[in-house]
């Protein structure tokens, strides 16, 4: 019986520790995002899968690099899943909003101002760095694979203002 119960119990471990992190198998992956020819800092990019039910992300850096992680549940797994990925990749400014200073304004007066004040929307001005088009990895036609073997260094390009 002790022995049977020790068997079981080892099987058991060994199941566990043979698992590994669970979800979906991911692969690293990377690239490089130009706009206009030119790569532009902080542009997020996303990879939606081809059975739409992950997503992947990364954000690029000075050099329009990026590297993506997918979240499942509370983790975040480097890459994304083997497959084909439509992207999408965004980047807006903005100004005219709440978090402006007001030429001479003290910072109690600006924090009393933000509390007090309903936001009047419709004196923020909103740019968009990257067109809006590539907005959404649905309709930016924008399309990246992603391989089991890899490598996986994507190059990405947009256009236009």
């Amino acid at each position: 019986m002790l022995r049977t119960t020790f068997t079981a119990l080892s099987l058991v471990f060994l199941v566990i520790a043979g698992c590994g992190p669970a979800g979906p198998k991911t692969v690293p992956v990377t690239g490089t995002l130009l706009h206009n020819g030119a790569p532009v800092e902080g542009v997020s990019v996303t990879f939606l899968s081809g059975e739409g039910n992950r997503v992947a992300t990364g954000i690029t850096d000075a050099a329009g690099k990026f590297s993506l992680k997918t979240v499942v549940g509370t983790q975040m797994l480097e890459g994304a899943v083997p497959g084909e990925h439509k992207v999408g990749v965004a980047k807006t400014t903005s100004e005219g909003g709440l978090d402006e200073t007001i030429a001479g304004e003290s910072q109690q007066e600006m924090v009393n101002r933000m509390a007090g004040a309903p936001v009047d929307t419709s004196k923020i001005k909103q740019t968009f760095v990257i067109p809006k088009k590539y907005n959404s990895p649905e309709y930016s036609g924008l399309t990246a694979t992603v391989t089991e073997s890899g490598p996986n260094n994507i190059e990405l390009t947009t256009s236009g203002k």
